[in-house]
């Protein structure tokens, strides 16, 4: 297990491209790391330096997380399932129950069925969500589209609500900063509906960490490494000044229409 450990979500992003330098080693025509543990410990308001980056990033050089923004959108934004990749915020927010336990239960709202047994028992260890399945190893065009996020699990700990991501994979050049700034976003998602329940304990956001089975750059994109960081380190100088309507304020209005399309699905 190798860890990473910052305050900042850019930080986290800039960090792991760094230890690409010398802990990565070469799979299949990639560079991988395995067993990745990144923490971030803070408030919710320390993504905001990613969300700034990434709305620079949109702005003013388009091209170099380009693919990055499509694939994440596609997975997190949308709710159609795709040959390269199923819904992500389909199977949080109307997750296809088969079990024929119940038949008045067609779809699960993960976010709101977890924060109801928050509520009741804050304290408990089963506050999951699952976005992987089975039927998923059966069902894949590619093997890309077996989901690379796994799972998700919450924990209340001294007032505050952590979030832990599992991935099987993830593509750390193109996708890492976006998968970062979506989760940050499920974790919101729950923290507002344990919010708008009257949850009478004391809450805030806390830590969020990521375990990466395997975390990787591809062989394409290894020799761009440099070119990125010197773009964090360009955009941090303050050098950068940007203008025009946030692309990420964007991508989280479009997830939360489409959240409220899917309707109520408890």
């Amino acid at each position: 297990m190798q860890l990473i450990s910052t305050h900042s979500a850019l930080g986290a992003y800039e960090k792991v491209l760094h230890y690409f330098e010398k802990k990565a080693c070469k799979h299949n025509h990639n560079f991988e790391i395995q067993d990745l543990f990144l923490e971030m410990k803070g408030r919710l308001n320390e993504v905001s330096d990613l969300r700034a980056f990434l709305d620079y990033v949109s702005e003013k050089e388009p091209q170099t997380l380009g693919k990055g923004f499509r694939k994440a959108e596609r997975a997190y934004v949308r709710i159609g399932d795709r040959i390269t990749k199923p819904s992500y915020i389909k199977r949080i927010r109307a997750f296809p129950d088969y079990s024929g336990r119940d038949e008045k239960v067609k779809v699960i709202d993960q976010i709101r069925s977890v924060a109801r047994v928050f509520c009741a028992e804050p304290n408990a260890s089963y506050h999951v969500i699952s976005i992987f399945r089975p039927i998923d190893l059966m069902e894949k065009f590619r093997p890309g589209y077996v989901p690379c996020v796994v799972s998700a699990d919450f924990k209340y700990r001294d007032g505050k609500l952590n979030g832990k991501f599992f991935f099987r994979s993830c593509d750390a050049f193109n996708l890492l900063p976006l998968d970062i700034f979506y989760c940050f976003g499920i974790l919101e998602q729950l923290y507002q509906e344990v919010v708008s329940r009257d949850f009478d304990g004391d809450l805030s956001i806390g830590d969020v960490t990521f375990w990466f089975s395997r975390i990787y750059i591809s062989r394409f994109d290894i020799d761009r490494r440099e070119e990125m960081l010197k773009l964090i380190a360009k955009f941090r100088s303050g050098a950068t000044s940007r203008r025009g309507r946030s692309t990420t304020a964007s991508l989280r209005r479009k997830q939360q229409s489409l959240i409220a399309r899917l309707g109520q699905a408890e």
